[in-house]
Protein backbone atom coordinates (compact mmCIF):
# COMPACT_ATOMS: atom_id res chain seq x y z
CA UNK A 1 0.00 0.00 0.00
CA UNK A 2 1.37 3.39 -0.94
CA UNK A 3 1.79 6.26 1.50
CA UNK A 4 -1.00 8.15 -0.28
CA UNK A 5 -3.40 5.21 0.00
CA UNK A 6 -2.55 4.82 3.68
CA UNK A 7 -3.21 8.52 4.34
CA UNK A 8 -6.47 8.27 2.41
CA UNK A 9 -7.60 5.38 4.63
CA UNK A 10 -6.49 7.27 7.75
CA UNK A 11 -8.61 10.24 6.65
CA UNK A 12 -11.60 7.95 5.98
CA UNK A 13 -11.20 6.35 9.40
CA UNK A 14 -11.08 9.77 11.07
CA UNK A 15 -14.25 10.81 9.24
CA UNK A 16 -15.96 7.54 10.16
CA UNK A 17 -14.95 8.02 13.80
CA UNK A 18 -16.37 11.56 13.88
CA UNK A 19 -19.58 10.44 12.20
CA UNK A 20 -19.97 7.45 14.54
CA UNK A 21 -19.36 9.62 17.60
CA UNK A 22 -22.01 12.06 16.40
CA UNK A 23 -24.53 9.25 15.85
CA UNK A 24 -23.87 7.81 19.32
CA UNK A 25 -24.30 11.24 20.89
CA UNK A 26 -27.63 11.73 19.09
CA UNK A 27 -28.79 8.25 20.13
CA UNK A 28 -27.91 8.97 23.76
CA UNK A 29 -29.93 12.20 23.64
CA UNK A 30 -32.86 10.33 22.14
CA UNK A 31 -32.64 7.60 24.79
CA UNK A 32 -33.00 10.23 27.49
CA UNK A 33 -36.14 11.51 25.77
CA UNK A 34 -37.71 8.04 25.52
CA UNK A 35 -39.21 7.95 28.99
CA UNK A 36 -42.56 6.32 29.67
CA UNK A 37 -44.81 9.29 30.43
CA UNK A 38 -48.17 7.62 30.40
CA UNK A 39 -50.05 5.00 32.33
CA UNK A 40 -51.03 2.98 29.25
CA UNK A 41 -49.21 -0.36 29.42
CA UNK A 42 -49.10 -0.81 25.63
CA UNK A 43 -47.50 2.58 25.07
CA UNK A 44 -45.01 1.95 27.87
CA UNK A 45 -44.06 -1.38 26.29
CA UNK A 46 -43.64 0.28 22.91
CA UNK A 47 -41.42 3.01 24.37
CA UNK A 48 -39.32 0.41 26.20
CA UNK A 49 -38.85 -1.55 22.97
CA UNK A 50 -37.73 1.65 21.23
CA UNK A 51 -35.30 2.36 24.06
CA UNK A 52 -33.81 -1.15 23.83
CA UNK A 53 -33.36 -0.74 20.07
CA UNK A 54 -31.58 2.57 20.61
CA UNK A 55 -29.31 1.01 23.25
CA UNK A 56 -28.36 -1.74 20.78
CA UNK A 57 -27.58 0.85 18.10
CA UNK A 58 -25.41 2.80 20.55
CA UNK A 59 -23.53 -0.38 21.49
CA UNK A 60 -22.90 -1.17 17.81
CA UNK A 61 -21.52 2.35 17.42
CA UNK A 62 -19.21 1.91 20.41
CA UNK A 63 -17.90 -1.36 18.95
CA UNK A 64 -17.28 0.37 15.63
CA UNK A 65 -15.38 3.15 17.42
CA UNK A 66 -13.15 0.52 19.06
CA UNK A 67 -12.51 -1.09 15.66
CA UNK A 68 -11.60 2.30 14.19
CA UNK A 69 -9.17 3.04 17.03
CA UNK A 70 -7.58 -0.39 16.56
CA UNK A 71 -7.21 0.26 12.82
CA UNK A 72 -5.46 3.58 13.49
CA UNK A 73 -3.12 1.83 15.95
CA UNK A 74 -2.36 -0.79 13.29
CA UNK A 75 -1.50 2.06 10.92
CA UNK A 76 0.85 3.58 13.47
CA UNK A 77 2.60 0.21 13.90
CA UNK A 78 2.78 -0.42 10.14
CA UNK A 79 0.39 -3.38 10.34
CA UNK A 80 -2.65 -1.84 8.64
CA UNK A 81 -3.94 -3.69 5.61
CA UNK A 82 -2.65 -7.10 6.66
CA UNK A 83 -4.87 -9.95 7.80
CA UNK A 84 -4.60 -10.70 11.51
CA UNK A 85 -5.37 -14.35 10.78
CA UNK A 86 -3.10 -15.30 7.88
CA UNK A 87 -0.79 -12.28 7.52
CA UNK A 88 -1.66 -11.73 3.84
CA UNK A 89 -2.60 -8.32 2.44
CA UNK A 90 -6.25 -7.32 2.68
CA UNK A 91 -7.56 -6.35 -0.75
CA UNK A 92 -8.03 -2.61 -1.26
CA UNK A 93 -11.64 -3.22 -2.32
CA UNK A 94 -12.41 -4.76 1.05
CA UNK A 95 -10.73 -1.85 2.85
CA UNK A 96 -12.73 0.58 0.71
CA UNK A 97 -15.95 -1.04 1.95
CA UNK A 98 -14.80 -1.54 5.54
CA UNK A 99 -11.67 0.53 6.33
CA UNK A 100 -11.36 -1.01 9.82
CA UNK A 101 -11.23 -4.57 8.44
CA UNK A 102 -8.85 -6.85 10.32
CA UNK A 103 -9.09 -10.01 8.21
CA UNK A 104 -8.99 -10.74 4.51
CA UNK A 105 -12.01 -13.10 4.53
Amino acid sequence: MTHGELESFRHRLEQLLAMTTDVIDRINLTIRDVVPRCADANEQASLEAERRMLLLQAERGRRLKREIHLAVHRMDRGEYGYCESCGESIELGRLEVHPAARVCV
